[in-house]
């Protein structure tokens, strides 16, 4: 048995469970009511005819959503869900399968675990996927996931956060819009003072939004109002023995520059005169050629 039948044959389990317990003691109802199986035998189902993936989405958010559930199977649910909507079709269905709102209600869960794996799954559900975008926003599901990725006090759920707001935004113009709408620029910017990790999302998501084929312009209208390319430059000294880092907040103030000269302060741009040979030395043989470092030279000339 592979580990992806192992466990969705222990989410069958779980719910089976769960809905003999729910025979035993009355539970509160539940958001998507669990399915009697106390006449089915869950391994003969899966030999007969396989396991009914929408079945199996709606027996995962049972898991999620039941009072009784231990913290441990909710996690295991969650688990499964994203597995299970990494396919294109299931991700689309749960739009059909009512999951989205169960789903999001787990944004503000008291368990970071729980916050963190709804961030998650909507990332996965919504990535390179309209469809599951524009759902996603019906259920005001990108407002949520802001306020996570600007209030939430766990920082792992906070870069889990940037993960679904940029597979909300990215290459969807009403999804940008209702972004800015929300405050999600802002939020996004906060992400450039908080940790590391954090910080290296924040910034590769901005240099992703300037390179975008439809909605750069909006993203330069922020980058140069919130300062964030002179932002970058403030983190190149502090992390500049972090090459990945380096690499990431030079090309979002090098595709910001490309845009618009003024996306840089002067100050800003004296103070990169001063870091680049260092940094050229340091890293000579690694993300600019000799070339690159030329052509970097004059935009901050």
């Amino acid at each position: 048995m592979s580990s992806r039948e192992a466990q969705l044959k222990k989410l069958l389990e779980l719910t089976s469970s769960l809905s003999a317990n729910n025979d035993a003691a009355s539970a509160p109802a539940e958001p998507v009511a669990p399915r009697q199986r106390s006449d089915l035998n869950a391994d003969i189902l899966n030999q007969i005819l396989g396991p009914d993936e929408a079945e199996l989405m709606k027996e995962a958010m049972t898991v999620i959503m039941h009072p009784q559930a231990t913290l441990e199977n909710k996690e295991i649910a969650f688990d499964n869900l994203e597995m299970l909507i990494e396919n294109l079709d299931n991700a689309n269905n749960i739009k059909n399968l009512g999951l989205w709102p169960p789903l999001l209600s787990n944004l503000s869960s008291p368990e970071p675990s729980l916050r963190l794996a709804a961030c998650g799954v909507i990332g996965t559900a919504v990535q390179n996927n309209e469809k599951s975008q524009n759902s996603c926003l019906e259920h005001d599901g990108l407002a949520k996931v802001i306020d996570v990725l600007q209030n939430d006090d766990d920082n792992g759920v906070r870069v889990k956060a940037v993960y679904a707001v940029s597979s909300i935004i990215r290459n969807n113009n009403q999804a940008l819009k209702t972004f800015g709408d929300n405050n999600g620029w802002k939020a996004l910017a906060s992400t450039l003072d908080g940790s590391t990790n954090m910080a290296r999302k924040g910034v590769f998501l901005i240099s992703a939004l300037l390179l975008q084929d439809e909605g750069s312009e909006i993203a330069l209208e922020q980058v140069k109002s919130l300062r964030l390319a002179d932002k970058a430059v403030s983190l190149v000294e502090k992390n500049a023995d972090d090459e990945d880092m380096v690499e990431k907040l030079l090309m979002l103030v090098k595709v910001a520059l490309e845009k618009d000269g003024s996306a840089l302060d002067a100050a800003s741009k004296e103070k990169l005169r001063s870091l680049v040979p260092g940094l050229e030395q340091q890293y000579e043989t690694g993300f600019f050629t000799e070339g690159e470092w030329k052509d970097f030279k004059v935009l901050i000339a």
